[in-house]
């Protein structure tokens, strides 16, 4: 816990640190990645990353730097098929944490738009309309659940992207980075356990399918327009253009080469034209198939603090659900089952089976219709990652 952490920290010499440090530099899994921006010369650039990277071969008595082969920046997103659902269950580990936690994370079976020439026209019709369906979310669901329902202190919807990465050994299976659009809620409360939370969450993102039909075209454009503007607002600081940048290099580089022409420099145009062109229809498709239990892939992420402490489910697992409970070692483990995106949208499951036999039990079948399966971060920590990730 916390005392334990504070404990460690207090009991560290300088000689410890000057261990440590050594230790990380001679680390061969090391790599080092510069991206110089603003008033500097290429030479100064190249000689800073020479000289940087100098350090690395010192530390480690002229062993090699990181081989290509183990490129991956970052973590990585794994397919879910559609039904499929991953359920994540952990105690807190702060004894005074009274709150409780959940996070639902919607995967789209769409690969998301990379860029012109990267991505097909479908891939930027769903992430056009995800971005616009995020947007839309966002002010029902608070008012809802936080305003009305008062369940929790804080409650917010967002739009996500997750980058599913293959190894440079294994580019020839496909691309070395595809975008995964997601659309995630969050909840922090400690008036009711997170099992309960998920199905007032469930209940709202039924009932926002009939707002959604119900929403007069004007305010439909109003949404458009707002957020197509935002998104060509233009960029106030040079360490988030400089970010932004770096991110695609690390994200496209690999794939395409050093020609600089190639990679998506920005999207926001591209986006915002075509968000401004989406219908009602459009935006219904895409809610369907990502959202609707007949169809959705999700993650649900619950950590239970004092005030509901976590116990085992006794109820039958659902068809296509899968949970963990209280281990890292076993989301790793089942990580392993599934593979990187590549650029087709993900198959449809064959389910008249399932909810026929489900038809026969109308409770069960009314909570069991669809389920769903496993993503990137632990659920806890995605509080921390950002609302406003750039495309």
């Amino acid at each position: 816990g916390v005392e334990a952490s504070l404990d460690a920290t207090e009991s560290l010499s300088l000689q410890d640190i000057v261990e440590h440090h050594a230790a990380v530099l001679q680390n061969e899994e090391v790599f080092l990645d510069c991206l110089m921006c603003g008033n500097v010369s290429e030479k100064s650039a190249r000689d800073f990353f020479q000289q940087s990277t100098q350090l690395l071969l010192d530390a480690r008595e002229g062993k090699s730097v990181a081989h290509p082969s183990m490129w991956r920046p970052g973590p990585t997103e794994n397919r879910l098929a559609p039904l499929d659902e991953v359920n994540l269950n952990f105690q807190s580990q702060n004894p005074h944490e009274e709150n409780g936690a959940l996070i639902m994370t919607y995967q789209s079976p769409i690969p998301s738009f990379r860029g012109k020439g990267l991505s097909s026209e479908e891939s930027l019709e769903n992430t056009a309309s995800v971005r616009l369906l995020s947007h839309m979310l966002r002010e029902p669901l608070f008012n809802e659940l936080r305003t009305k329902q008062a369940l929790g202190y804080i409650v917010s919807s967002y739009y996500d992207l997750a980058l599913s990465l293959r190894p440079a050994n294994l580019k020839d299976l496909g691309p070395q980075c595809v975008t995964i659009d997601l659309i995630t809620v969050a909840i922090l409360s400690r008036k009711m356990e997170p099992a309960q939370l998920k199905v007032r969450t469930d209940e709202f993102l039924t009932k926002f399918r009939d707002i959604l039909l119900q929403m007069p075209e004007s305010e439909i454009e109003s949404h458009a327009t707002a957020l197509s503007t935002k998104l060509l607002k233009p960029t106030q600081k040079l360490s988030t253009e400089a970010s932004s940048h770096f991110s695609k290099i690390k994200r496209y580089a690999p794939e395409i080469g050093s020609a600089a022409s190639g990679i998506p420099w920005n999207n926001a145009p591209v986006l915002a034209a075509q968000i401004r062109k989406l219908s009602r229809d459009d935006l219904l498709r895409t809610w369907d198939r990502i959202v609707l239990p007949a169809h959705r892939s999700r993650v649900v992420s619950m950590v239970h603090g004092s005030s509901f402490p976590f116990s085992e489910d006794k109820a039958k697992p659902r068809p296509f659900a899968k949970t963990v409970s209280n281990s890292v070692q076993d989301i790793l483990s089942l990580r392993k089952e599934f593979r990187p995106f590549d650029m087709t949208p993900s198959e449809l499951r064959n389910n008249s089976s399932i909810f026929a036999r489900l038809a026969k039990n109308r409770p069960v079948a009314a909570l069991a219709a669809a389920s769903v399966f496993g993503m990137g971060y632990l659920g806890w920590t995605l509080f921390s990652r950002s609302k406003k990730r750039a495309s």
